[in-house]
């Protein structure tokens, strides 16, 4: 396969920014195994892609030394330098979490990028622009730019003295007129607000975690399930355990009622009325065939370590390891998910089929020996439901 028809990924870093390139990397080469990635830096860097480095002969304007937009990111400007006709540049601080071959395909003239944010709007204003564009991910025809020698038309570009210089506000004011907007799914902020404009976490393609904080990319736990914890957030919640006791209580229609609805391992649903229909998200603990899991329906299917091989998403040690120290044995999968919708900013957590092995889980051997502590693990629910933080049905 010839270069150019591979999809070209480009990041711009320093040595101190590699540790976001690596892990929005390996979101990308998840869900996009062919991509080819360079990383083009003012001086070498140790990394297992393609380096390129272009230095940078000069100091570029900025709001001062405290600023949190380094010199580098102005290497988006010199990306025409490339051998390559066509590049998907991405941020570093981007989590990909779908594939990118619509948008790779995507046909613009010079530059396709995402609209702002709302607040954004008050920088179209002041640039004299109809849109605010985000050039933490473009999508570049570096053949035509380099034909309007797009590097001299930005580094030309001076605004009003009161507005601040980064190269994003460069290419706003440089290319008006010539950058093609493209679904907002392609480049969200994280934590941002899109008013009207707010898609479902489902349906974001790129993710990017703006600002100064960077927890979501260096919280190990959730680097891979962002989405799920933001489905997870403002939405009330039913957590479905698989206790023998659930079969005791018709509370079917009350979980459907819910927005999201977690189950676990193989609690197949054999009686709705009890248990309810719908499934949002599974964890496993234990494999389950295609068969298996198609049965739920889900949305998301969880691997609870990496233990388990059956779902999309994992959880990673880090999780466990702060709930064992918590509890002082392995968590459940049922206490995990309880603070997974906590974390996540759950509106309503309401936990049905829990009874703590009062009752055995109902599809498992009658010797079966568990690995949790479900005292201790009562005893923290309970407080929690004392709290108001949760309800047990």
């Amino acid at each position: 396969m010839k270069n150019e028809e591979k999809m070209q990924i480009v990041y711009v870093a320093d040595a101190n920014y590699m540790t976001f390139v690596e892990k929005s990397a390996a979101s990308l080469l998840k869900v996009n195994p062919k991509a080819h990635i360079t990383v083009v830096s003012p001086e070498p860097v140790e990394c297992k892609f393609d380096n390129v480095v272009i230095p940078l002969k000069e100091k570029y304007k900025s709001r001062g030394e405290n600023d949190r937009i380094t010199q580098t990111t102005y290497l988006k400007l010199f990306l025409t330098e490339l051998p390559f006709e066509k590049i998907i540049y991405l941020d570093g601080d981007t989590i990909v979490q779908k594939p990118l071959d619509e948008l790779w395909h995507t046909k613009v003239q010079y530059i396709g990028l995402c609209e702002s944010h709302e607040a954004s709007k008050k920088q179209a204003e002041d640039l004299g622009v109809e849109k605010y564009g985000l050039s933490g991910m473009m999508l570049m025809q570096l053949k035509n730019l380099r034909r309007i020698n797009f590097t001299e038309k930005c580094l030309s570009v001076h605004p009003e003295p009161e507005l601040w210089c980064h190269e994003e506000t460069l290419i706003n004011v440089a290319m008006k007129g010539k950058l093609q907007f493209l679904p907002i799914k392609y480049n969200y902020c994280y934590d941002r607000n899109y008013g009207t404009r707010t898609i479902a976490p489902q349906d974001v393609a790129i993710w990017h975690i703006c600002g100064k904080h960077k927890t979501p990319m260096e919280y190990e736990p959730y680097d891979e399930i962002l989405g799920v914890k933001n489905f997870i957030k403002d939405k009330t919640v039913a957590i479905v355990g698989n206790a023998q006791s659930i079969f005791d209580k018709q509370n079917g229609k009350k979980i459907d009622a819910h927005d999201v609805v977690i189950r676990f391992n193989r609690g197949f649903i054999t009686n709705q009325k009890s248990q309810g229909t719908k499934t949002d998200i599974l964890i496993m603990a234990c494999e389950l065939n295609i068969d298996e899991k198609s049965s739920f329906k889900a949305m998301y299917y969880v691997n609870r370590s990496n233990n388990t091989q059956s779902g999309d998403l994992t959880i990673k040690n880090r999780m466990r390891a702060r709930l064992r120290a918590w509890i002082g044995k392995q968590p459940s999968s049922g206490f995990m998910a309880i603070d997974l919708c906590r974390e996540a900013g759950a509106a309503k957590i309401d936990l049905y089929g829990f009874d703590f092995e009062k009752t055995p889980t109902f599809y498992n051997p009658a010797d079966y020996v568990t690995q949790h502590d479900y005292a201790s693990e009562e005893a923290i629910v309970c407080n929690m439901a004392k709290l108001g933080i949760l309800t047990i049905n």
